[in-house]
């Protein structure tokens, strides 16, 4: 927990142990949220305040966010979210492939 001008923020690990998950559960559904957030314009859980790249919320968004967790499975849009997401990491790397192998190609090509 901290406090900043009078506010009370919570850290990351302070929301895993309140909700009842592990803290990596909780930077996951953060990171995923990002994403869906660029993709589709909404977030599952609140955007949190980043200080030093700690993650910082306040108790509404806690309260939010235990909210979250008590459902089963983000309604299902958390789900699809995920597949999403790993589809998206899955072209990407593949390009990534890509683009090596023919920069490889090129540079033996050279010698």
């Amino acid at each position: 927990m901290r406090e900043m001008n009078g506010i009370v923020y919570y850290t990351s690990g302070d929301v895993s142990a309140y909700v009842g998950k592990n803290c990596q559960t909780v930077v996951a559904w953060d990171k995923l949220s990002d994403f869906w957030e660029h993709e589709h314009g909404q977030r599952f859980v609140p955007k949190p305040a980043r200080v030093n790249g700690q993650r910082l919320y306040t108790k509404e968004q806690v309260r939010e966010i235990k909210r979250f967790a008590e459902r089963k499975n983000g309604g299902g849009l958390f789900t699809r979210a995920k597949k999403e997401y790993e589809a998206k990491k899955e072209i990407k790397s593949s390009r990534e492939k890509k683009q090596s192998w023919a920069t490889d190609r090129r540079n033996k090509r050279d010698l």
